[in-house]
């Protein structure tokens, strides 16, 4: 069944963007979910993407309640908080992709759909059907999931707590009720070590990267994309975020005056909000705004695509000053269409990683600036804090974030498995390399 409710996304006159939760037929807002994004999340000063996600996890908690067959307001209103079965129920669920989980219910909103009795057939086939049927998202993601809802359960139970005379044994009890709701939920988190170095993104290796510029080329017989325009526009967009590290919707709000072609760098601004971004989904830059150096090609491939390709071949491109546009109509290039680049290449050129995306491409700087922070280091033009305050500089992090030590980190546990395989290696050679199964 398809979830009763829906994101509809609201461009205000500031140019935030603004998520309500909305009933599909009608599209009428949901009460309680606006004003706690408004008053509990938006007050916060959250950026645009950070509402969405509170808004999706709500949303969620909608369908997990429509699910399990109980009104979820009616019930904290009337003081009967989850209880900690339910809240097991709702952890478990909450590591199913949202398009899944009303998947088994009819429109008459309970009625589960009637199981067909079939033939045995091998676990592992069974195990292959529930995967496929019942898609999964990582602890990284229910953990977020999890600490939004629980902040919107707590909230609505504040609000009915509120209402009660503080003196009385009724205001005790939900008190009491509301605690243990917040620290079971809080204990049934994803802890620390499900999301460590297991579940680490790690860049491409040399040998992909050299691939990936080969194939992006547009000369290349094996690039994706059939028109020129595209081409051009999809190897300066890769090139950016593999050669200066910066996210997708930072090169996606890149204007072309952000260039400056007489000093070679390139200017990344944060700006949370654009009146003249008539994207609905408006991408923002969640770091510090920093300029960055480019290399002589690297501004060339700038300058060219501009003037050649932007400014004489894409019509409608001259009514905005975003570097990155439609070829078809010249309006900013959207979100989906930075992803569709990587879906392309996923599925035209197999020899490519399954899981390259746009973030790998920041992921993969990092390294590479890991291997000549290594080389300052040996030759004592740096050290460990000077590449900690230059890594931190070029991300656009404070210097106080912590984020500079995890991708050194990273690098650290890919030398580790280099030296360990070294190690393998050298003692299969001491040994003839064979043992010749004895």
């Amino acid at each position: 069944m398809e979830s009763p409710y829906r994101i509809k996304i609201v461009p205000c006159e500031s140019g935030e963007r603004f998520p309500f939760i909305v009933t599909r037929e009608g599209c009428m807002p949901l009460f309680h979910p606006c004003l706690y994004l408004t008053t509990m999340v938006r007050s916060g000063g959250n950026q645009d993407a950070t509402l969405e996600a509170h808004a999706r996890a709500i949303k969620f908690l909608y369908d997990w309640s429509l699910k399990n067959g109980f009104d979820l307001e009616r019930r904290l209103k009337e003081g009967d908080f989850l209880k900690l079965h339910e809240i097991d129920n709702l952890v478990e669920a909450s590591y199913t992709h949202a398009s899944a989980l009303l998947e088994d219910l009819t429109p008459d909103f309970g009625e589960a759909k009637p199981v067909r009795r079939s033939k045995v057939t091998s676990m592992g086939y069974y195990r292959q059907r529930k995967a496929k049927a019942n898609p999964t998202v990582s602890s990284a993601v229910a953990g977020t999931r999890l600490r939004y809802v629980r902040g919107y359960l707590d909230w609505l139970a504040a609000r009915t707590i509120s209402s009660i005379d503080m003196k009385s044994e009724r205001y005790a009890m939900l008190s009491a009720a509301r605690t243990e709701m917040k620290e079971y939920i809080d204990a049934k988190l994803p802890t620390a070590h499900e999301q460590s170095d297991l579940q680490m993104k790690m860049g491409i290796t040399k040998e992909t990267e050299q691939r990936l510029l080969q194939v992006i080329d547009p000369k290349s017989p094996e690039n994706p994309w059939r028109d020129p325009r595209v081409r051009v526009r999809n190897q300066l967009f890769i090139h950016l975020l593999l050669l200066l590290g910066i996210r997708r919707g930072e090169a996606l709000g890149l204007r072309v005056e952000d260039i400056n072609f007489e000093k070679n760098t390139l200017t990344v601004h944060r700006t949370p909000y654009d009146e003249t971004d008539p994207r609905l989904h408006q991408p923002q830059t969640k770091t510090k705004a920093r300029e960055l150096p480019l290399t002589q090609h690297l501004a060339l491939m700038c300058r060219d695509y501009i003037i050649k390709f932007r400014s004489l071949k894409v019509p409608g491109a001259r009514r905005n000053h975003f570097l990155f546009v439609n070829t078809t109509n010249g309006a900013p290039m959207a979100k989906g269409t930075a992803e569709d680049i990587f879906d392309a290449l996923r599925v035209k050129v197999p020899d490519l990683p399954k899981d390259i995306t746009p973030h790998i491409m920041r992921h993969t700087w990092n390294d590479r600036f890991s291997e000549k922070a290594d080389e300052n280091i040996r030759q004592g033009v740096w050290t460990e804090e000077t590449e900690k305050t230059a890594r931190s500089e070029k991300m656009g992090w404070t210097h106080s974030s912590q984020m500079a030590t995890k991708y050194s980190r990273r690098h650290i546990i890919r030398q580790a498995n280099e030296v360990s395989l070294a190690l393998q290696e050298a003692i299969l050679g001491n040994n003839g390399g064979d043992n010749g199964g004895k």
